[in-house]
């Protein structure tokens, strides 16, 4: 740094000096420290420029009465050259492209516009190096005949050449790139500084050379060899980012470096800056970023992009969802906003689809047949919403110019947003993109006959394709892409993630050829990682950092060759005595290793000293001193200090209630609306099965789901709701049953062999056709299901179900048939029975799907009655229901119904079990049934048979009564015990992010080189 101070200073002073650096940020820097350096006073800032700002000032002053050719309007060219193409193919024509674009996808190559449209700028370096003529002069009138020097996979690169100089011939332009510097006499001293990072510097290098006027600092020339660097080496990249952000606090803290003095240089920004960035809010490292991002990354450029999803997918409910839920944007109707998602949501509004009618395809928009036959109602301020919506919105997507997508917007505008309420951020972006449609506008008006095919599209890939970066008036560590940072001073370079792959830096040169034609060329690729490295090494008053670590964020790494590493990775390096002043006190890890401590302790008192070698093993190398006194942290950071005394203060506040959780007043009200609401059993608590099943995984999840009916929405909607087809099979058996039940027929089977094997299930005729007519009778209801009269499904769902209507029957006849395998002989009783029972301060409830009697003549359980509950597909764990889990019974279904069928039918109910419709088996729970074609027996295994007379048969029933009277008793109260004691049952709870419990991790199940957190 000293030898480039020298020249700075040796030449400041001259008007005719120009300082020419690799990038504006560090022809800014170096400014900055030059006025440091000085002890103050001014610098001209014009003498301080980039590379890319000296070349462009060099073209201007050769090319006269032209104008330099705008980016945009270079892709607006390719992308009319692609429409031309894909005609003259539609057509059956030549094209204009053979190999570039082939003929098989000359419709679609749209996609390819912003990759053709970045060779147009190295056209001219490879069109002079082949035919030895300057580019410009591909336009004139003997052209024609360099087309034959020209093979056919080059054949394309002529043409193109030829149409973009003719092009920029017509329209009075000239390409930058493809002009040749003068860099004449103009009494300007020139320096050029560190020139092996500019990619393109070899083009210039001969006519630099010979100018007497231009000099070259290169990072050799300044005393490299005397620059020291240091490489932590680490074994994960979590483990990488936090000792990363602890050296940079000890060089705060220790080394009494400003922030804004050090800068942090991350290759592989998508994975590690938003890590980084968290690592640095929580231990109160001030930061700013000086790199920008396209627009359309920003949530409010979003909203462009989101417009061409929503139109193109004909409003489908993913895209709608992701525009209207965008918070960025202010919307003004965010009532009607949330009342249209419900409604999609409840409509199952996936997507529009085309039917064909009479050999006509006709569209269908979802939410436009949801609302003509709407399950739930629709409010009309929604469905204007909707309607406004999807008019401009088409409109903004298919306007015909720039300036008619300005017109589109600004409608769209005044009917949706409200700019008064619009987040700054927000406003920013949205101002910034329209600034550059407004660019984009004023290229149309002077240029009209460059028609861009699609200006919407156009619009919204350049906008991503803009970098935007909102001015910052906070300092701090200043966070940079890498590269970027090298040519700048700091007091020191802080590089993460310095791998092989990310720190190579390769200059290709007309990288569009191949290798071998580049070659032929004389061209070389340039490898200039080694350069990149020196330079954040030089600029680096203090020993620059590399960062790396072997188990990247996506896959594993090494650290760059030229960084010499002699070490193997590491978890840590703060914690070691050698490292130990170079890494601020890690005031997280202490607090954790204090709360680990105290754990360990407990579990070594209750389980004994095997916890002592797991917790050994879990800690080895990582800095964790378990089973040993810690002191709890004497500093902490202030997001810490702050958690604490909110922690703190809500503490005192419950410092007086009970160990146990009570519901108040107001909650007790809602309790007792909400179950004693049968004025047959008045001022009585009801209790089901479906009640008792939520309460006693814990009362908290029964309080969310069944008293405030909580719902945990997730913004997507499917082809139709989980439980339909459930309903909709329970439906038409019950319809079956009932029938059966009228006439009070026997159950009689038919089994069919025609191989001499045991024989299978067949249903009936008779039963077939009674099955067909439930069936017709169930689909025809729809979208209600019989008996009721109420909508029960989307107008979607209603077509798809009827679609599969053939599947149902043959589903049920099959299911019928192994059914009717196992009770042939018996008598319907019920189907969809409901019961009541009352008891001293409550009542169950339950309705049982089938009731079978046992009408067999020689059957020792004659009379006696059989319960079923049919399960879609899905049957409940057996251990579920025997209370063989921890927790004891957690399915109550069948101690339910079997409770209400004997004490209501008077009726002895011997055998009781669960029935899959889909996969045609039976899971008996209570008793055992058999199969009177194969005669198997169900329970296989003697030692799963829980009969009446058996002690367990009895546990069941006395857990299940036990646990209804505590149920009743608590809810009544308000005293409500039962909470999960496994961590894991908290995390799978679809409540755990209302919930205020307080979990406590089990670090067993961590591994061992993973922060807790």
């Amino acid at each position: 740094m000293d030898h480039i101070e020298n020249v700075l200073l040796e030449n400041i002073n001259k008007p005719g000096s120009l300082f020419i650096f690799p990038t504006n940020v560090a022809a800014s820097q170096w400014a900055d420290h030059l006025l440091r350096r000085m002890g103050g006073g001014t610098v001209a800032m014009e003498q301080f420029i980039a590379w890319d700002t000296f070349k462009q000032n060099s073209v201007r002053s050769k090319v006269q009465n032209k104008q330099s050719v705008p980016s945009a309007l270079r892709k607006m060219f390719i992308c009319r050259l692609i429409q031309e193409n894909a005609e003259l193919c539609r057509q059956d024509k030549t094209p204009v492209f053979v190999s570039l674009i082939r003929r098989e996808w000359a419709q679609q190559a749209a996609v390819f516009a912003s990759w053709i449209t970045e060779l147009l700028p190295q056209l001219g370096a490879w069109f002079t190096k082949t035919t030895g003529l300057a580019a410009a002069l591909a336009c004139g009138n003997d052209a024609s005949h360099l087309a034959e020097k020209f093979k056919d996979d080059e054949l394309d690169l002529f043409t193109l050449t030829l149409r973009y100089a003719q092009f920029l011939e017509a329209h009075g332009l000239f390409e930058p790139a493809w002009e040749t510097p003068p860099f004449e006499d103009t009494g300007k001293e020139c320096f050029i500084f560190f020139p092996e990072s500019l990619s393109d510097y070899s083009e210039y290098r001969e006519l630099l050379a010979a100018s007497g006027h231009v000099k070259t600092i290169c990072a050799g020339d300044c005393g490299l060899e005397n620059k020291t660097s240091e490489l932590f080496f680490y074994t994960n990249a979590r483990s990488e980012i936090t000792e990363a952000a602890l050296y940079i606090r000890a060089l705060h803290e220790r080394e009494h470096v400003p922030w804004d003095s050090i800068a942090v240089s991350i290759p592989a920004v998508e994975s590690y800056e938003p890590y980084l960035l968290r690592e640095f809010a929580n231990r109160n490292i001030p930061f700013v970023k000086r790199s920008g991002k396209p627009l359309s990354s920003y949530p409010a450029g979003q909203f462009f992009g989101a417009v061409t999803s929503c139109v193109s997918a004909d409003f489908a409910f993913s895209p709608l969802a992701a525009l209207l839920l965008n918070r960025h944007l202010p919307w003004k109707d965010s009532g009607d906003i949330q009342k249209l998602i419900d409604f999609g949501i409840k409509n199952n509004c996936i997507t529009s689809w085309v039917e064909i009618d009479k050999g006509e395809e006709k569209p269908l928009n979802v939410w436009e047949d949801a609302f003509a036959k709407p399950f739930g109602g629709i409010h009309p301020s929604a469905r204007r919403f909707f309607d406004d919506l999807k008019r401009r919105a088409t409109a903004l997507r298919r306007a015909g110019s720039f300036a008619g997508i300005r017109r589109a917007y600004f409608s769209f505008r005044e009917r949706f947003f409200d700019m008064e309420n619009c987040l700054p951020e927000t406003d920013l972006v949205f101002s910034r993109c329209i600034s550059e449609l407004m660019y984009l506008a004023d290229i149309e008006k002077s240029y009209p006959d460059v028609q861009t095919p699609d200006p919407y599209t156009f619009f919204v890939e350049y906008l991503g394709e803009v970098n935007y970066l909102a001015q910052q008036s906070a300092s701090g560590v200043v966070i940079l892409p890498y590269r970027t940072a090298a040519p700048a001073p700091f007091d020191c370079h802080v590089i993460l993630g310095s791998s092989q792959e990310n720190l190579s830096a390769v200059f290709s040169r007309m990288g569009f050829l191949p290798r071998g034609k580049r070659e032929n060329l004389g061209l070389v690729d340039e490898d200039a990682s080694g350069a990149f490295i020196n330079l954040h090494k030089l600029n680096s008053r203090l020993p620059a950092a590399f960062f790396c670590s072997e188990q990247t964020f996506s896959g594993y790494a090494i650290p760059h060759s030229s960084l010499g590493l002699a070490l193997k990775s590491r978890q840590r390096y703060g914690g070691e005595q050698e490292y130990r002043e170079k890494f601020s006190d890690d005031l997280y890890q202490e607090e954790s290793g204090f709360y680990l401590s105290s754990e360990y302790m407990l579990r070594r008192q209750r389980f004994g000293t095997s916890v002592k070698r797991k917790e050994a093993e879990c800690s080895r190398g990582s800095g964790f001193q378990t089973g040993t006194d810690a002191a709890f942290p004497l500093r902490l950071h202030a997001v810490q200090k702050e958690g604490f005394a909110a922690w703190l203060s809500r503490r005192k506040q419950n410092a007086k209630k009970d160990e146990e959780w009570r519901a108040d007043k107001t909650l007790l009200k809602l309790v007792r609306d909400r179950f004693c609401h049968n004025a047959q059993f008045e001022n009585k608590f009801s209790v089901s099965a479906s009640s008792l099943a939520p309460y006693f995984q814990c009362s908290l999840k029964w309080l969310f789901e069944r008293v405030l009916g909580l719902e945990n929405v997730v913004v997507a909607t499917g082809l139709m709701a989980e439980n339909i087809a459930g309903l909709v099979y329970h439906a038409i058996l019950n319809l079956f049953f009932s029938e059966l039940k009228k006439n009070n027929e026997i159950l009689c089977a038919r089994g069919d062999s025609s191989d001499g094997e045991k024989p299978f299930p067949v249903l009936p005729a008779s039963y077939q056709g009674l099955l067909a007519r439930s069936v017709e009778s169930v689909f025809a209801a729809f979208p209600c299901l019989p008996p009721g009269d109420r909508p029960v499904m989307s107008s979607l769902t209603a077509r798809l179900l009827l679609a599969e209507k053939k599947l149902f029957q043959a589903s049920l006849s099959n299911f019928l048939a192994v059914f009717l395998s196992y009770f042939e002989g018996f008598r319907v009783a019920g189907s969809e029975t409901s019961y009541y029972a009352e008891r001293e301060s409550f009542f169950l409830n339950g309705t049982v799907d089938c009731i079978l009697e046992d009408a067999r003549e020689f059957s020792e359980n004659r009379g006696a009655a059989l319960i079923v509950d049919f399960k879609t597909k899905n049957m409940p764990k057996r251990d579920l229901c025997t209370g063989m889990e921890p927790g004891g019974l957690a399915d109550f279904q069948l101690p339910m119904y079997l409770s209400l069928a004997e004490e209501k039918e008077k009726k002895t109910v011997h055998t009781a079990l669960f029935f899959s419709i889909v996969d045609a088996e039976p899971q008996v729970l209570f008793g055992v049934i058999q199969n009177i074609l194969n005669k198997s027996v169900v329970p296989k295994k003697e030692e799963d048979r829980i009969m009446r007379d058996s002690d367990l048969f009895g546990r069941i029933l006395n857990e299940f009564t036990k646990k209804a009277e505590q149920f009743a008793s608590e809810i009544g109260s308000g005293r409500f015990t039962v909470f999960p004691s496994e961590s894991e049952k908290c995390l799978d709870c679809a409540y755990n992010r209302v919930c205020r419990t307080v979990y406590k991790i089990d670090r067993k199940q961590l591994p061992c080189d993973k922060p807790f957190s």
